[in-house]
């Protein structure tokens, strides 16, 4: 079957962030692992192999689907076909071609405009959407995306932009947090949005977000619509309940006095969102 390349760039993208290469006592064994079904159904349609439930539950409560490559053949294919797009594990791929008698000197020249679903696939595996509630009706939303190969991470730069940040893992190794501000954020989200799998809701809801400006003065009979999708963004984020929305939102001052601010009136927070932004 011949592999569209946005599909292509959208799975090398994604393999980069989520992907396994490992090396058995035999050949080199791949597998991806992810708890939305959807990317590896990709996969399978290209590429064979089976999806399967994993052991281990997130710390949400989610179920982790897995995917492996059968044959010495279907895993030489993936990894040939993914290999001139990937970044991060490139060297990895690398070793592990030679040793299946695969083809590791392949390169191509990709353009701007196949790098962005390359971006989207690797979005969906390492990145994230934040918001916070900042002073009167605003609400500042970013994108972030953190990895341990900052390779991946300078192409992303190259084209939208974006802050680098070294960071430690508690285990001392060393990681990458690529930062965004509003307005590379909007442009990164409007960009890969139409590729996104994992994290499309999530960028529909902040680009949402996004497109409603209120008034920092007074009532304005959107604050209610702009906070409940805020409130949403961050409970698809958290997947562990919405009490967690109240540390991420007000981070500076208490729930309660903010959520009266932003609802742009005197009177209490309607119990429900009382209960959701953790003001009971």
């Amino acid at each position: 079957m011949e592999i569209l390349k946005k599909d292509l760039a959208y799975m090398a993208g994604f393999f980069d962030g989520e992907g396994c290469v490992s090396y058995g006592s035999k050949t080199p064994a791949v597998s991806l692992s992810q708890t939305v079904e959807a990317p590896l159904l990709m996969f399978v349609k290209y590429f064979g192999g089976k999806i399967h439930v994993g052991s281990r539950i997130t710390t949400g409560g989610l179920t982790m689907f897995v995917y492996r490559r059968g044959s010495r053949e279907d895993r030489l294919a993936l990894l040939s076909a993914l290999y001139p797009y990937c970044s991060s594990k490139r060297e990895k791929m690398k070793k592990a071609l030679e040793l299946l008698g695969g083809d590791a000197t392949q390169e191509i020249q990709i353009s701007v405009e196949e790098r962005i679903p390359y971006i989207a696939g690797f979005f969906d595996a390492e990145g994230s959407i934040t918001v916070r509630h900042m002073d009167g009706n605003k609400l500042c939303v970013n994108a972030r995306i953190g990895q341990n190969v900052i390779h991946p991470l300078e192409l992303i730069k190259e084209i939208f932009g974006g802050k680098l940040k070294a960071v430690h893992t508690p285990k001392g190794t060393p990681s990458w947090h690529m930062f965004f501000n509003t307005t590379q954020s909007n442009e990164l989200l409007h960009k890969i949005l139409p590729f996104l799998i994992v994290k499309k809701k999530q960028a529909e809801l902040a680009l949402k977000i996004r497109s409603i400006h209120l008034s920092n003065w007074g009532e304005d009979p959107r604050a209610e619509e702009k906070w409940l999708l805020a409130k949403e963004l961050i409970s698809l984020n958290s997947k562990k309940g919405n009490h967690e929305t109240c540390r991420v939102l007000n981070f500076k001052g208490g729930a309660v006095n903010r959520g009266k601010r932003f609802i742009g009136c005197k009177k209490e927070l309607p119990p429900e969102l009382q209960v959701a932004w953790g003001c009971l």
